[in-house]
């Protein structure tokens, strides 16, 4: 068991650098075909502690379309609910509920409604969405129900594992 715990923490890390280097490759591009794309970090780095209805506040002065909210299956596929962005108000406030009995790995369709709950710290604009489709992007925490974490949940996995590091005094370097 530990070894499969320690296998989907290891394909958490590789995933967030996956997603790091991607970001970091499409902007050293961009810069140098000289084209300006809009990318806005909608939480700064000094401000991780701010409210859903201020987070909204700022989706809707820039205008957004849509809201991407991501997770990743068991097998460490990117997947991901798109939703215009009216009806993701609701989503940042209580979670998304979707059906996860078609994700390959996930529960069966007696037990299959699960929740995504966006991390607010992952909010992003996606820079390649024009101005008419602007689309926000966030990974999500998937719980069983209101407040109750999924314990596969690759996040979760990795979360655990880094308060166990903690624990013995260890520091997990991500990236």
């Amino acid at each position: 068991m530990k070894k499969y715990i320690l296998y989907l923490s290891l394909c958490s890390l590789i995933f967030i650098n996956i997603i790091n280097t991607l970001e970091q490759d499409f902007f050293k591009n961009i810069l140098q075909n000289k084209k300006s794309l809009k990318h806005k970090n909608l939480i700064s780095k000094n401000q991780k502690n701010e409210t859903v209805e201020s987070i909204l506040e700022k989706l809707e002065q820039e205008d957004t379309q849509f809201v991407s909210f991501t997770f990743v299956n068991l097998f460490g596929d990117l997947k991901e609910i798109i939703v215009p962005f009216d009806k993701a108000k609701s989503a940042f406030i209580s979670g998304l509920t979707f059906d996860s009995s078609s994700i390959p790995g996930y529960f069966s369709t007696e037990e299959s409604d699960m929740i995504l709950k966006p991390d607010l710290s992952t909010l992003r604009f996606l820079p390649w969405t024009s101005d008419l489709h602007k689309t926000a992007w966030v990974i999500c925490d998937i719980y069983k129900d209101r407040n109750t974490l999924y314990e596969s949940d690759s996040r979760y996995i990795l979360k655990k594992a880094i308060k166990e590091l903690n624990l013995i005094n260890c520091k997990c370097n991500i990236g």
